[in-house]
């Protein structure tokens, strides 16, 4: 930066250096010693640490154990603007029966779905009748089940990145195993979410199973088959999708069904979009027709959770 002085009838050129600005983590430090290095900042960080350490302990000694959930947080979180904000509850289905009382109570709470583990703890799968009593519950009371990409019940931390970056058929082994099992016949108003998981794999399945299932009745080699229907049956009208980037699933949407698709933001893991959500809509359905982008960005959402 340069200024001119003038003094007299000469001009003085000369240069301000600004000073270097503090680093905001040295300012934090100076403050933070100067509350421990005096009495009263000491007894004042001392007090606030106690206030809260005590708070916590009563809460967790004295309230309801209904009370201490993510579950009840949701609800009343979404209390205040329930035409805008809706949550899905989080349920573990290691004890079915405890289980089953949750999501009632999620239900009642004003909760529109649960999220599940995307694998069952032990050796029994999800289509196994052991949890027909869920998926009966949950399709009465109209609460869609998700599974999340990232929820396996046993993360491997020495995977390969082969084995990583194919972690996300976790889901897609359970919705097959469904399907095959014939519980989506036991449970047709079931809906099932596959969320943050992509889509365009979809279509493909789709296409995929509806040919082998052809061609295995044909030669009279079904062995453990049950689906009373075709394949695509199931995955048109019992499986949504959520997803965030995926130019294929939009490119095969009538393959998949515009109807089961849900954008997302993922706001605020670091895999969202934001802050250039807008940017990355117009990329990825700029160019379809304006009731495609409705139902995917809107309308699928309202109708699925009830808004």
């Amino acid at each position: 930066m340069t200024a001119i002085a003038v003094e007299g009838e000469h001009d003085v050129e000369q240069t301000y250096v600004p000073a270097r600005r503090i680093p905001t983590s040295r300012v934090i430090s100076v403050e933070l010693r100067k509350m421990f290095d005096t009495r009263a900042g000491f007894w004042l960080m001392a007090s606030i640490v106690i206030a809260a350490v005590g708070a916590t302990t009563a809460v967790i000694l004295f309230a309801p154990d209904d009370e201490l959930t993510y579950n009840s947080f949701a609800a009343d979180f979404c209390h205040e603007r329930p035409d805008r904000f809706k949550a899905v509850a989080v349920i573990t289905l290691d004890d079915l029966d405890l289980a089953l009382d949750e999501l009632h109570r999620a239900h009642g709470l004003g909760l529109v779905g649960a999220m599940i583990a995307a694998a069952p703890r032990g050796s029994l799968p999800y289509h196994d009748a052991h949890y027909d009593r869920f998926w009966a519950a949950a399709a009465h009371l109209q609460m869609p089940i998700s599974l999340h990409v990232a929820t396996p019940r046993r993360l491997e931390v020495d995977r390969t990145a082969t084995e990583a970056f194919l972690g996300y058929q976790v889901v897609q082994h359970m919705i097959i195993g469904m399907i095959y099992a014939g519980a989506l016949d036991r449970h047709p108003d079931l809906q099932l979410v596959s969320v943050e998981n992509d889509a365009g794999w979809a279509a493909h399945l789709i296409e995929r199973m509806d040919y082998v299932q052809a061609k295995a009745r044909a030669r009279n080699l079904l062995a453990d088959q049950h689906n009373d229907r075709v394949p695509s049956h199931y995955w048109r009208n019992n499986v949504h999708y959520t997803f965030m980037r995926d130019r294929t699933a939009i490119l095969a949407r009538d393959i998949i069904g515009v109807d089961r698709l849900l954008w997302s933001s993922d706001f605020p893991h670091g895999d969202s979009t934001w802050p250039d959500s807008m940017k990355v809509i117009d990329e990825e359905l700029g160019d379809i027709s304006t009731a495609d982008q409705r139902a995917i960005l809107h309308d699928n959402a309202t109708r699925l959770y009830r808004f």
